[in-house]
């Protein structure tokens, strides 16, 4: 993947845009044009937060993570790599941070990224994991980019354009959130989270982000009355342990805002989706 240029922050670093590169045989006596450059490959990250790990890293290394040519590489193996028009999101967090925070902060990496496994990348309303990666240094998340921004930013254009939101645009956004949530239980999975700004526009169509604050939803053991399962077992639910206060005010529901010791997570998150309309 070659990194083009920081969208964000994250708790734990930073979010990037970048593409994806094809790769190639180079033909004999080819010579590449347009001021293309012979380089192998590496990882770019113009940021001060992140020190460049061009000449830190050794070839092997860092060969799995991107380009630094925005036109195309050589490699030693004779294959060129060019840049596509493939647009991925590559969430990167720091090690460091990542093992001083964790455990103390609600938001983590790795579980977010263990949740988009589980409830993978094939619904077209929930934006799953395409590939994570690390090194020494940092985990690096690849994710489906979407070119329209988030639902708010997305909503207060429309607004500032129109004057309102038109009913019929928010029925078609919101049928597109219940699909999406609905993926979500039949995974056994509540977000916790959910809220305008989690909630990505490609073209129209939505998808629902950001799973750093996600759980997995106890089921009833029929075989054990002791020991909670999960979905697969096909039973009812059981109430969640308050984990909390957690997401934003606005789309919190009662019984996490007055600390309640149980929620149904599934319900939490259909309130929050209530609170949109």
């Amino acid at each position: 993947y070659y990194i083009k240029r920081k969208i964000s922050n994250s708790v734990y670093g930073s979010v990037y845009k970048g593409v994806i590169p094809k790769r190639r045989e180079k033909l004999q006596g080819e010579i590449l044009l347009n001021g293309m450059k012979s380089m192998t490959l590496g990882v770019i990250i113009e940021d001060d937060e992140f020190e460049s790990t061009n000449h830190k890293k050794s070839k092997e290394s860092t060969s799995r993570f991107g380009l630094q040519s925005s036109d195309a590489a050589i490699h030693d193996d004779n294959s060129i790599w060019d840049i596509t028009k493939s647009n991925v999101i590559i969430k990167i967090s720091c090690w460091k941070k990542l093992r001083r925070l964790r455990g103390k902060h609600l938001e983590d990496p790795l579980k977010e990224i263990q949740a988009m496994q589980l409830i993978g990348n094939y619904n077209p309303h929930v934006r799953g994991s395409l590939m994570a990666l690390q090194d020494d240094d940092f985990l690096y998340s690849v994710m489906d980019y979407c070119k329209d921004g988030d639902l708010y930013s997305v909503v207060m254009r429309e607004i500032s354009s129109k004057e309102r939101l038109k009913e019929r645009t928010a029925r078609h956004y919101f049928r597109q959130m219940l699909i999406g949530l609905h993926h979500l239980q039949q995974k056994g999975v509540c977000h916790r989270d959910l809220r305008l700004e989690n909630i990505m526009v490609h073209s129209r169509k939505i998808k629902i982000i950001d799973f750093g604050l996600a759980l997995r939803v106890p089921y009833e053991d029929s075989k054990n009355s002791n020991c909670p399962s999960d979905v697969s077992s096909g039973n009812g639910r059981m109430l969640i342990t308050a984990q909390g206060q957690c997401g934003e005010l606005t789309y919190m529901c009662p019984e996490m805002l007055e600390r309640e010791p149980g929620f149904d997570g599934f319900a939490a998150d259909l309130w929050a989706l209530g609170v949109k309309i």
